[in-house]
């Protein structure tokens, strides 16, 4: 009895979700002011589901989103500013080091004010 209850390859979908609506029926207890006395959390009971959000409401605000198609616009927005902030971080970053790397000199003062790394050694 005890190893079929145990997460394997064969139930870890089952214990998957039955995590998924655990954590649910937790937040809704937790945000409903009928549930549990006030004190637990705030002095009115509302503030809780104000700051938290009830899920079923949460949940539908993401149905009605991916439904009316609301979300992918600023879904490909979001992608578009992560490439570019990482194609742009990283093409500085390579500009400074061909930079930093490329003159001896400059590459030895700069590490030296940087007592966290250690020198570079330039070869003679």
């Amino acid at each position: 009895m005890r190893k079929t209850l145990r997460p394997n390859r064969a139930n870890l979908v089952i214990w998957q979700w039955l995590l998924l609506v655990l954590c649910l029926v937790l937040w809704y207890v937790l945000t409903s002011p009928t549930l549990l006395p006030a004190f637990y959390y705030f002095d009115d009971p509302n503030k809780a589901a104000f700051f938290f959000g009830e899920p079923q409401k949460v949940l539908q605000r993401i149905w009605e989103w991916f439904t009316g198609g609301e979300i992918y616009l600023h879904l490909w927005i979001t992608l578009f500013e992560t490439v570019l902030a990482f194609a742009l971080g990283t093409a500085r970053r390579s500009a400074l080091a061909s930079v930093c790397g490329s003159r001896c000199r400059r590459s030895r003062v700069r590490s030296s004010i940087r007592t966290s790394r250690p020198p570079i050694r330039c070869r003679a």
